[in-house]
């Protein structure tokens, strides 16, 4: 089961100050919200209900990049492994999986590196 949120998670998510999300909360227009000490606590079945979870949703493309980022770590990972054991823990073409990071790292230098360079004509037309 899926934790609640924390008023500061869906206003990080949504791009809104946290005290809009409190504000919500108390007005009672996040339905199931409720106080834990000085924050608030959002179910996400009231995010739906308020029709705001589509800002958790990631899309197609960003469920793939996530897929990318794991894989990444895996390769990271079976790096480490050879190295301590000294020779290939998986069976795999690893001149291909150069030639394919490498296209991936010509790509992601195109692409801002952290949020903060994100444009603020891409970052007014996220979802929420």
């Amino acid at each position: 089961m899926a934790r609640d949120l924390t008023d500061q998670e869906v206003a990080r998510e949504l791009g809104v100050h946290p005290r809009s999300i409190q504000r919500r909360c108390k007005a009672g227009t996040l339905p199931g919200a409720y106080q834990v000490g000085r924050s608030w606590r959002i179910p996400r079945w009231g995010l739906r209900a308020a029709e705001l979870d589509r800002a958790f949703r990631p899309d197609e493309l960003e469920r793939e990049l996530r897929a990318a980022t794991l894989a990444c770590r895996t390769l990271a990972a079976e790096i480490e492994e050879g190295k301590r054991r000294r020779r290939a823990p998986v069976d795999r073409n690893w001149a291909r999986v150069a030639r394919e990071l490498e296209h991936l790292r010509e790509a992601l230098d195109r692409l801002p590196a952290k949020p903060s360079e994100v444009p603020s004509w891409l970052a007014a037309r996220s979802p929420g």
